[in-house]
């Protein structure tokens, strides 16, 4: 109950600056901004998680996903209460843009489907691709021990 109350404050935020603070209006049938909006949930969601990782507050809500003995995708889901309180800042500039929030929270949720996927620990190397995504086997280096790259 709390998570969802959580995630309806961040989306009313998110609203209310696009309602009056957006500098323009990004078209939703406009490829580019399609691609715009991915780019930036996803710019959004990696300072969001480089941020829980340097700030020690921060660190404390986010740690829970860490805390796992075995690495899975039950580890995608092991996520603390507090994570939700300020997992929404980062993302909030591209209100201010002018990003639709509909289309926000459907980029956002494409961008968890992809943060649940990483989590894998049956996917190996993916050639090329290694260097241009986050993908499962970078992603296990992060969550390995010791310290599980804090």
């Amino acid at each position: 109950v709390m998570g969802i109350w959580i995630s309806w404050m961040g989306l009313s935020l998110y609203s209310h600056i696009y309602q009056k603070y957006r500098l323009i209006t990004v078209a939703e049938d406009n490829m580019l901004g399609w691609y715009g909006l991915l780019l930036g949930i996803d710019l959004a969601y990696y300072w969001m998680h480089r941020m829980a990782h340097a700030y020690h507050v921060l660190w404390s809500a986010h740690s829970v996903h860490h805390s796992g003995e075995t690495y899975n995708l039950a580890t995608a889901l092991r996520q603390g209460m507090g994570q939700g309180l300020f997992s929404h800042f980062p993302a909030l500039p591209l209100a201010a843009i002018g990003f639709n929030p509909a289309v926000y929270m459907a980029h956002n949720s494409l961008n968890t489907l992809y943060q649940f996927w990483i989590h894998s620990d049956v996917i190996g190397q993916l050639g090329p691709l290694e260097m241009v995504l986050n993908t499962p086997s970078h992603h296990r280096m992060h969550h390995r021990p010791p310290g599980n790259c804090n």
